[in-house]
């Protein structure tokens, strides 16, 4: 099981177990993460769990006309901009790296971070 670190804004970080059916805003939700609002639950028609990936993730699985949509709405957006609702926690797991995703400043939403360890939650 993939552990995700969401890191906040300020820093603060939440190590939590993520399971393989849920996307990354639905991990976020169970364990009650600040910054990832999710006001549409996950249907990429709200913007509101926007969060910046590093280039060292590699590849991220391509942006659907939706989420390109809601993203082309955030005044923040920059090049590696996704939203959290879209990002299965299954495409993380096939990833050896892990990757990592930054706050954005505009509306304090989280960054994620992804390792193979045990969480300690």
């Amino acid at each position: 099981m993939p552990v995700i670190k969401f890191i906040e804004f300020d820093g603060t970080e939440h190590e939590v177990d993520a399971d393989g059916g849920m996307s990354i805003m639905e991990v976020a939700m169970k364990y009650d993460i600040p910054g990832i609002d999710a006001d549409c639950g996950g249907g990429a028609v709200c913007g509101t769990c926007h969060c910046f990936v590093e280039e060292s993730a590699g590849p991220l699985p391509a942006v659907d006309p939706q989420e390109e949509s809601m993203l082309g709405l955030r005044p923040d957006r920059e090049s590696n901009s996704r939203l959290s609702c879209q990002l299965q926690v299954r495409w993380a797991r096939r990833r050896a790296s892990g990757w990592t995703a930054r706050a954005s400043r505009a509306d304090n939403s989280v960054a994620v971070v992804f390792s193979s360890a045990a969480a300690a939650v």
